[in-house]
């Protein structure tokens, strides 16, 4: 299994854009969920850092390397 290193990504802007990103989904929905998916698709899987990641180490957004 994927032991996730949550190392966020070296470049700034990225790391800023996504996390405003997951401060908007906070704000809108409650729960800081992954930009990258769609509302229709919100759960406990796709709050930040989703599932994908903690499981595969697939970060989409970009916010985590490694």
């Amino acid at each position: 299994m994927f032991e996730p290193k949550y190392i966020l990504n070296p470049d700034h802007q990225i790391v800023e854009h996504v996390e405003a990103a997951k401060e908007r989904k906070r704000e809108l929905f409650g729960e800081e969920y992954c930009p990258c998916v769609p509302p229709r698709f919100y759960g406990k899987d796709t709050i930040c850092p989703c599932k994908d990641y903690r499981e595969k180490g697939i970060c989409i957004c970009r916010l985590y390397v490694g």
